[in-house]
């Protein structure tokens, strides 16, 4: 499903993001407002073809994982509305990616850029993070950690310690960086690590 054959060609034929797109080595395509896919650069096709976690699905790009889907869906409404937003989900292999999409410059009410900015690097610099939450050394490893893309019980079994005793740390992660969550405390770190 390439060249003339991608779907939604038609609907904008003459759409030439230049060549930036197709050297680009992260994954990027460009999608319609409700996911259709228009155009994916070689490394989106690659994605597509080899990931469980993302396929097409009548012409349009879903998530196997019901929550990445459903933020993904809220990121490309964000961009369609706004220019720009920026989701992080989590893969069915347990790892953080962030996305950035973009709405095309010529059409945004009509196209968003999507791009996967591969895996969340970890955290070499948590001390001022730790600083800024007050956060104790477990509270800090436990961030780091989550922020390498690692699962609560991977993190346990790493740190030595119970998956409940990860899961306190977590919970006072939320209370002491204001976040909802994991994804919420993964997206606080982005914003200040950008």
């Amino acid at each position: 499903m390439r060249g003339a054959d991608t779907p939604g060609e038609a609907r904008f034929a003459g759409l030439e993001p230049g060549g930036w797109f197709l050297a680009d080595p992260e994954p990027v395509l460009i999608v319609d407002p409700v996911a259709t896919l228009i155009q994916a650069n070689p490394a989106g096709w690659r994605l597509i073809e080899a990931s469980a976690a993302l396929s097409l699905r009548r012409e349009r790009v879903a998530f196997a994982e019901a929550d990445a889907q459903h933020a993904f869906s809220r990121g490309l409404t964000e961009a369609a509305l706004t220019g720009t937003s920026r989701v992080i989900l989590r893969g069915n292999d347990g790892h953080w990616r962030p996305l950035e999409l973009r709405a095309w410059p010529v059409r945004p009410s009509d196209l968003v850029f999507v791009a996967f900015c591969g895996e969340p690097r970890p955290l070499a610099e948590v001390d001022g993070i730790m600083r800024a939450f007050g956060l104790t050394a477990a509270e800090g490893e436990v961030l780091r950690q989550l922020t390498a893309g690692a699962p609560p019980k991977e993190i346990a079994r790493q740190l030595g310690v119970s998956t409940n005793t990860v899961r306190s740390h977590l919970r006072t992660l939320y209370l002491k960086m204001h976040a909802r969550g994991i994804a919420g405390v993964i997206r606080q770190v982005m914003r200040l690590v950008r």
